[in-house]
């Protein structure tokens, strides 16, 4: 029979042994290589690394990448410089299950990569500036296999701007509905990938801007007028109309501040769409003469081309 005693001593150690395994302590190996490549680390009061920053990271090897996937603590990862992360890379940082917050710039990421990121459960926010020209020509990323971020249930930031996503990746982004920002300016979307992204009606946040190719303008801002709970909406280099889009704001009820940045558009038309939405903030940058010629050059060809503004 089980005495009151060891019942006692093992209701006290059970917890403390728990503890001690959920706060093993990093090791230390793997943290000094990972600061000998300039890693900037940030811990908790435990002492544990939570967050790890590279200010550089062209020379990260598998080496790095395997102690990285043994900080079972780390919950918020950045690369700055050319990351150049490969697929087997990034299945190797997903093993750190606890991470929040991804951030990486010029991987070598494919499109079938993004399977690999599918234990990240907890992840919230993910990063990845100039996407696809840093990966290998024969596997030019289009953003079509966007589609496997849908697995990561807490998912509601992306952020792919400078990359060559085309409106291929839009569609695959359809279904990911748990998406609240997407920020995609400056990369190969155009209007008619628009219309893939008012599929995600929880969108509260979007950024676009087509850097002055008028890939994206009246036509593609109508689409994302339909969205009912957009509360923010960036749209940047472009030509744009009351007619064509500005007006259509107003069915946006939930839109608290729009930012129309290097835009060409018309003073009473801007004026106008602020004294109809006197409950939005409504930020205007107007695009220097030089920046609307080239922009209406562009618009010509289009409309040449027969493909509508």
């Amino acid at each position: 029979m089980t005495s009151r005693r060891q019942i006692l001593a093992t209701a006290i150690l059970t917890p403390l042994v728990s503890w001690g395994t959920a706060q093993a302590a990093d090791p230390p190996e793997a943290l000094a290589l990972l600061q000998a490549k300039g890693a900037q680390l940030r811990k908790n009061a435990a002492g544990a690394v939570t967050a790890i920053t590279f200010p550089k990271s062209e020379e990260l090897t598998d080496a790095e990448y395997d102690c990285l996937a043994s900080l079972q603590s780390l919950t918020a990862l950045t690369f700055y410089g050319k990351c150049l992360m490969t697929d087997v890379q990034a299945a190797k940082i997903a093993r750190c299950s606890g991470l929040t917050e991804l951030a990486a710039n010029a991987t070598r990421l494919t499109d079938a990569g993004f399977a690999a990121l599918a234990p990240l459960k907890e992840l919230r926010k993910l990063t990845l500036w100039h996407l696809g020209w840093e990966t290998p020509k024969e596997d030019r990323l289009t953003g079509k296999g966007f589609g496997a971020l849908a697995e990561l249930p807490r998912l509601e930031q992306l952020n792919f701007a400078g990359s060559t996503v085309t409106d291929e990746g839009l569609a695959a982004l359809r279904a990911v509905k748990q998406l609240r920002e997407v920020v995609l300016y400056h990369t190969w979307t155009s209007d008619a990938g628009m219309k893939h992204l008012s599929g995600l009606t929880g969108l509260r946040k979007v950024d676009v801007g087509p850097q002055f190719s008028m890939r994206i303008g009246d036509a593609g801002v109508a689409d994302l007028a339909t969205l009912p709970a957009l509360e923010e909406l960036k749209v940047q280099e472009t030509i744009l109309t009351y007619a064509g889009s500005l007006g259509r704001l107003k069915q946006c009820k939930a839109l608290k501040k729009l930012i129309l940045d290097r835009v060409d558009a018309q003073d009473a038309e801007i004026e106008r769409l602020r004294n109809e939405l006197p409950g939005v903030s409504v930020e205007w940058k107007r695009a220097t003469p030089e920046e609307s010629e080239r922009m209406r050059r562009e618009l010509e060809r289009k409309m040449a081309r027969g493909t509508g503004s």
